[in-house]
């Protein structure tokens, strides 16, 4: 299925790394059925970025002092980059850059290394779709002898080197693909989710699009034929038992850990605060990079509950749907648990906060513009009133007394009167407002003339209140 000629054309690798790499990616593909034009364009095209064309199987850590700050900044201090950057007339010092970025206890945390050790350059990204940390490796090794059998299959946590193999590159990728459920997108052509599930953001975005017409237009060119054993698959023996339904044998681990969610986000049967607590106990898991966008952009609306809940009600539904928990307590802890899961509801969440990205941002501008209005009104009262020479701020607040001792008055003697008419209580307080009304509306204008009018903001609340009906709808 996978030839030579067409892996080239699809990658634009070379000949003789098409050659050694082919008959490696054709046998993963079939055995994690990557096994359509569309899933195997969209697979070729995230190794083909991943791998440069199939020709880096290492992660470079060959870093100027500002590249490492630029990527690493929070894992690396300023000293540091600086004494182990690449520069003029001297080589980045990658061991050591490898175990300072990928070690200490953000590596033990987010990667399972093991701290004052060189897991972090042992256990350094390797493999076409670059696997990184020591619980990757433990956990490739069981998901491959699961389904190869331990004999075949090397300890990638005691030989982490060996990931740099052909074979175990191309079928580490293969594993990683079906494991996070890059099929699912592939079939759904979302190919910018693809980039995100693999890479984590949209780094390499556009070459990897340039890579994905490259390879949909080869298998144009080359059409592959309908998903069939391979041909150096033996027949079972006449005695052997009928084979298990199709979809039975070829189901994955991933298919089987992890049921496809719902179209809709499954309804939170649960307050909205308990929602907020729980995806907050979630966002805790979370990579540092992720915590800190999320808090930075909830932060931006504390006054308007409904963000936080939309986004919380997202991220604990997903962790429902991922782990098949219809408790979203029990979800929440089972996610927890495993970071497998826990990267998904991440992506997961994340996806939702950009979907609501330009709504967020509308609401913050408006905000700002708000604010901008108000303090222009302000000093432009303030400007009005130095220029007067009979300032209204005595009157004002001699008006402001008055205006509460004739409320008093007003509402005690119109209250007694309606009273004494034996008058619903209703009507008594109907009276109050109305009177209320009457008099602090005619105050209003010349206070606003004198301190500035806050009135745009009723624009302000009617358009925010808009866009939020469009967040709480989301379906």
């Amino acid at each position: 299925m996978l030839t030579p000629g067409l892996l080239r054309a699809a990658t634009g690798s070379s000949t003789d790394n098409a050659a050694l790499y082919a008959p490696h990616l054709a046998a993963g593909c079939e055995l994690y059925q990557i096994n359509t034009p569309t899933r195997l364009a969209a697979f070729l095209a995230q190794i083909g970025h991943e791998s440069a064309g199939l020709a880096v199987v290492e992660e470079s850590l060959n870093y100027t002092p500002a590249g490492l700050m630029r990527t690493f900044g929070r894992r690396i201090s300023n000293e540091d980059a600086q004494r182990l950057g690449r520069i003029d007339g001297r080589k980045a010092d990658q061991r050591a850059i490898a175990n300072a970025v990928y070690g200490g206890e953000w590596g033990q945390e987010n990667l399972g290394n093991w701290p004052g050790t060189e897991d972090g350059w042992a256990f350094r990204g390797q493999g076409l779709i670059q696997h990184t940390g020591r619980y990757n490796a433990r956990r490739l090794t069981r998901s491959l002898r699961d389904r190869l059998g331990p004999a075949e299959v090397p300890d990638f946590e005691a030989e982490p080197w060996r990931l740099q193999e052909p074979r175990w590159a191309a079928l580490s990728a293969c594993d990683f693909w079906d494991r996070t459920g890059c099929n699912a997108l592939a079939d759904g052509t979302d190919f910018d989710a693809l980039t995100r599930r693999i890479n984590g953001g949209m780094n390499g975005a556009d070459d990897r699009r340039r890579r994905w017409e490259m390879a949909k237009q080869a298998l144009a060119e080359h059409p592959i034929a309908a998903p069939a054993p391979p041909a150096s698959v033996e027949p079972a023996p006449a005695a052997a038992a009928p084979a298990a339904p199709a979809a039975q044998h070829h189901q994955t681990e991933w298919e089987l850990n992890n049921p496809p969610a719902p179209e809709k986000p499954m309804p939170l049967p649960i307050a909205a605060s308990l929602a907020i607590g729980l995806a907050q106990s979630l966002f805790t898991a979370f990579a540092p990079l992720a915590q800190e966008k999320l808090t930075k952009e909830l932060g931006r609306h504390t006054d308007r509950p409904e963000v936080a809940a939309q986004i919380s009600q997202a991220a604990v539904s997903a962790a429902m749907a991922l782990t098949g928990k219809p408790d979203p307590v029990e979800a929440v802890m089972t996610a927890k648990a495993d970071p497998v899961i826990i990267q998904q509801v991440q992506t997961s969440t994340l996806d939702e906060l950009e979907k609501l990205a330009p709504l967020l941002e509308r609401m913050a501008a408006l905000d700002a513009a708000q604010f901008q209005a108000e303090e222009a009104s302000r000093e432009a009262a303030e400007r009005r009133a130095q220029a007067s020479s009979n300032d209204q701020d005595p009157f004002l607040t001699r008006s402001i007394v008055q205006m509460v001792v004739g409320i008093l008055i007003g509402g005690a003697v119109l209250t007694g009167f309606l009273a004494w008419l034996k008058v619903d209580v209703q009507v008594i307080l109907g009276a109050l407002i109305a009177l209320i009304g009457a008099v602090s509306g005619k105050f209003q204008t010349r206070y606003d003339h004198r301190y500035g009018s806050s009135a745009g903001s009723a624009n302000k609340d009617a358009i925010r209140d808009a866009a939020l009906s469009q967040i709480v709808r989301r379906p």
